[in-house]
């Protein structure tokens, strides 16, 4: 998580140009959204807004949370998207809500480690033990993917109370999509 907090403290730096212009690159650079998504969500944010661009990205983008054969808890696409644009939003509403669902994220991990010693440990047969880590595995991801969706709905309610926020907040997300787009083509998707 410190290369994440230094990667935070550089985008500080930046002007809100320079800090979009990097955003828009890392999307298409790190394969977080391919053109053809883009141009939807742009579209969407265009013709309806910042809260239905939300809703359908949640609707089309992968959100569920994943924990792997070794135990390892996989994002999903939309938060990947989300910690991209952490800057940004942190720009619209100083309160950012991902620091405290990184929090949970590390919490979860630590949690499902010491968990899974202990279903390790028990006399039980290896059926009953993977059992037992595919429901905690269920538990964990779940919990994770709930509250992404919460704490994200709750930080678009909060910033939909100031409409020159959400104004900007649109203004920031079309103007990084639209790089991300030029991104993309340049880059040939």
């Amino acid at each position: 998580m410190s290369n994440q907090a230094t990667e935070n403290d550089k985008n500080k730096d930046l002007n809100i140009e320079a800090l979009i212009n990097k955003i828009a690159f890392d999307i298409v650079n790190e394969e977080i959204l391919k053109e053809n998504e883009i141009n939807k969500l742009l579209g969407i944010l265009a013709n309806n807004g910042v809260y239905a661009m939300w809703v359908y990205a949640l609707d089309k983008l992968d959100t569920v949370f994943k924990i792997d054969d070794n135990f390892l808890i996989k994002r999903p696409k939309l938060f990947e998207l989300i910690l991209l644009l952490k800057p940004i939003l942190y720009k619209v509403y100083q309160a950012c809500f991902i620091d405290g669902l990184l929090q949970k994220e590390e919490n979860k991990k630590n949690e499902l480690t010491q968990k899974i010693k202990e279903i390790n440990g028990e006399d039980l047969s290896d059926k009953e033990k993977e059992k037992k880590r595919n429901k905690l595995k269920k538990e964990i991801i779940d919990y994770l993917t709930k509250e992404f969706v919460k704490e994200t709905s709750i930080y678009l309610q909060i910033v939909s109370k100031d409409l020159y926020k959400l104004l900007f907040l649109k203004q920031l997300l079309e103007k990084t999509l639209i790089y991300a787009r030029y991104h993309a083509k340049a880059l040939g998707d």
